[in-house]
């Protein structure tokens, strides 16, 4: 399985991780780094890697000393599971420092304008999209707006591009203030990267009904499409999605149903600090933003041809043009920070 690594900043804000949405916790995404394929470990040596963890920090006076002080912990009196989630928490930990300094020049025009930075708790992302827009355009008329060199006219045109629901809406999906509504949606990108390989319209006839009963994950639906395997695909957060307590599933919908909406379903990626985080998309086949928006126009208009087994439903409402992409570049290098 070929994916683009996510981001590490904000991680405090998350519910569910990794694009498939595999981890329930960050802890366990600690814990399942360590225990895996990332470290070298197969399916089934997961007690051959804590027992390794256990090996390497216990016999490390660096170690031992490090956690007495965090965390008053005396490693050598610890079982091995003990040991393992000593060094996931302290991990957990650190990651957890790692938080955006909202201080971008999106954020700076925010509160320029003494703009609202994200919806209110009864809010919709629809409703504030549409109060956000109207505000700006209020100040626009009156000549109030205030931009900056950092956040121009050509930023402001992306802006209501990005917030406009007939327009980009993308703020839908990635909903600010970390610009990501946490949920799985599929954008068709599966179903490129499986076609490009197999040839057009061949994911739309790959064979998945009959695993809805079977035991998830499956693991050649975790996989990169190759020439030489055509059952193998990645249908992220469809191995993973729990169809009794999901929040992605609607009320009344059966079980296949529900499952059937998740094929190829990827958690939305936040959108600050694009500068660090390319290439984009779940399998980092995008290696610009140029790229990716235009993917998303050709996704969009795919979907709406019902060209794209099982759209989110999302996909079908973006409406951009090919002029619309430069200012919602220029929008989205906006929710760069400066760390200097």
């Amino acid at each position: 399985m070929l994916r683009n690594a996510p981001g590490l900043f904000d991680l405090q804000s998350y519910k569910q991780f990794h694009y498939d949405g595999e981890f329930p916790s960050l802890k366990a995404l600690v814990k399942g780094t360590f225990s895996g394929r990332p470290m070298g470990w197969l399916p089934g040596e997961e007690n051959e890697a804590f027992a390794q963890i256990q090996k390497v920090v216990v016999n490390d006076p660096g170690y031992v000393i490090s956690f007495k002080q965090a965390y008053q912990t005396d490693l050598n009196s610890r079982s091995r599971d003990e040991v393992v989630n000593d060094v996931a928490h302290a991990v957990t930990d650190f990651l957890h420092t790692i938080k955006s300094k909202m201080n971008s020049p999106y954020d700076e025009f925010i509160k320029l304008n003494k703009l609202e930075s994200q919806p209110l708790p009864s809010e919709s992302t629809a409703q504030f999209s549409a109060r956000l827009l109207e505000k700006i355009s209020t100040l626009e008329k009156s000549k109030a707006l205030q931009l900056s060199k950092q956040f121009n006219e050509a930023a402001l045109a992306g802006l209501k591009i990005f917030f406009n629901p007939k327009q980009g809406n993308c703020a839908e999906c990635h909903a600010p203030p970390l610009f990501t509504d946490q949920k799985f949606h599929n954008l068709g990108i599966s179903q490129i990267e499986y076609d490009q390989v197999h040839g057009e319209g061949k994911f739309a006839t790959l064979d998945i009904t009959d695993s809805e009963n079977a035991l998830r994950p499956i693991a050649a639906f975790r996989q990169y499409p190759t020439k030489t395997k055509p059952n193998e695909v990645d249908l992220g957060y469809w191995n993973f999605a729990n169809v009794k307590t999901s929040p992605m599933r609607r009320e009344n919908e059966a079980d296949n149903e529900f499952l059937n909406r998740m094929i190829g379903a990827m958690k939305t990626p936040p959108l600050r600090h694009l500068n660090f985080t390319f290439p984009y998309m779940h399998n980092g086949a995008y290696t610009s933003l140029e790229a990716t928006i235009e993917e998303l126009l050709k996704v969009s208009e795919m979907a709406r041809a019902g060209k794209i087994r099982s759209a989110d439903e999302e996909l079908k409402t973006i409406n951009l043009k090919f002029d619309d992409i430069a200012p919602l570049v220029i929008f989205l290098n906006s929710l760069n920070e400066n760390f200097k």
